[in-house]
């Protein structure tokens, strides 16, 4: 016999668990937008993949030039922001190993 304490936990435990699946489904949904239209044939899978490309290739670009436009590099002041600067990473690199090869290199 099912006591009504145990009644209660089950219903706890169901609303929890209905809770927890609501809200993967949410996170799957929000996943599923960011991804678009699906593409079902070769030819929208190949325009997408394309466009991808092109994306990347402005982007690196863009890291090249020190042109930072675009929101992936994010804020200069953050860490990552920072690091997604290729060309202002590499620079100051450069500096860094001409200051220790003036301060510990021989002439």
């Amino acid at each position: 016999m099912v006591t009504a304490e145990w009644q209660t936990l089950i219903q706890e435990k169901r609303a929890v668990r209905d809770g927890e699946i609501a809200d993967k489904s949410t996170v799957c949904q929000q996943q599923l937008a960011k991804l678009g239209l699906p593409r079902t044939t070769i030819q929208d899978q190949r325009i997408y993949l394309v466009q991808i490309s092109q994306f990347f290739q402005a982007l690196v670009q863009a890291a090249a030039d020190g042109t930072y436009d675009s929101n992936f590099f994010g804020d200069s002041m953050t860490t990552e922001g920072y690091e997604k600067r290729i060309r202002v990473v590499v620079q100051n690199l450069n500096r860094d190993f001409e200051s220790k090869l003036d301060e510990h290199g021989e002439r």
